[in-house]
């Protein structure tokens, strides 16, 4: 069903890619790999894309994650995964958070269309507390001010990136134009909780993506940049501030009317 329209992608693409092979720099100019968050915003401090969302009424986080691929420098991009960092309080007495990852497209948000469906992720481990994953052979990811005491992760595996069936673009600072160089762009359908019940507000989601390359032999480990990770801020939901604040105000008003009039009693009893 989806073949003719494939077909014209990648002649756009083969198109492009002649394009950048005049212009060497447009496949340098984009990260081999990279992380985006739909409706996310670029924070300038922590360099990084940063969602703020409210949990639903089932109390899990949901979200949409790209993990973009570009195959052209180095070739295909292998063994690719991705973990998630979090709070070590979260992982108690058996509980812990649990990741649902149902594969979607880009759905041609800003021009960035994506013909070709990821595989479902699959479960790599469980990270422990003050460790970090490991990239390749003994190549571990820099804990970049993540990995460390009190932060548990978890791993999963998305495969190979070796599609070059979707426009790139360098995601950082902003949501980019597509250039013309193609990659693949694995997009998911992400939803988080605790299997505990526990409330994720106030919790950080960090996300990292990492594989390794071929060069001969050898195989050379490869990170989305820390300038181009991914967060997560669960926040309250307004309507649930609002019941609060309404709470609050209406509790205020009630004990200080009983205070005037205990004070008015008082006041008259003494007189």
């Amino acid at each position: 069903m989806r073949r003719p329209r494939r077909k014209l992608f990648l002649g756009i693409c083969l198109t492009g890619a002649i394009l950048a092979a005049v212009s060497w720099r447009g496949a340098w100019a984009v990260p081999i790999l990279q992380l985006y968050i739909e409706g996310a915003t670029y924070d300038m401090a922590s360099e990084t894309w940063t969602l703020e969302t409210y949990p639903g009424e089932t109390g899990a986080v949901n979200f949409r994650l790209w993990v973009i691929g570009n195959p052209n420098p180095r070739g295909p991009i292998y063994n690719v995964r991705l973990s998630v960092a979090y709070p070590a309080e979260l992982r108690t007495d058996g509980y812990d958070l649990s990741f649902s990852f149902v594969p979607s497209t880009t759905g041609d948000l800003g021009g960035f269309f994506d013909p070709s469906v990821p595989p479902p992720p699959t479960l790599v481990q469980y990270g422990a507390e003050g460790t970090s994953p490991t990239i390749v052979g003994r190549s571990k990811l820099p804990p970049h001010g993540v990995f460390g005491p009190g932060t548990i992760w978890q791993e999963f595996a998305l495969g190979d990136f070796a599609l070059r069936d979707s426009p790139l673009g360098d995601f950082y600072e902003a949501f980019p134009h597509p250039t013309g160089s193609c990659g693949q762009i694995n997009v998911y359908e992400v939803s988080v909780f605790h299997t505990g019940g526990l409330s994720l507000v106030g919790t950080t989601l960090h996300f990292d993506a990492y594989g390794y390359v071929k060069r001969g032999r050898r195989q050379l480990p490869v990170f989305a940049p820390f300038s181009h990770d991914a967060e997560v801020h669960p926040v309250p939901n307004p309507s649930s501030v609002a019941l609060l604040l309404s709470l609050l105000l209406s509790g205020g008003g009630w004990v200080g009317l009983r205070a005037r009039h205990l004070s008015l009693g008082t006041s008259g009893s003494a007189s």
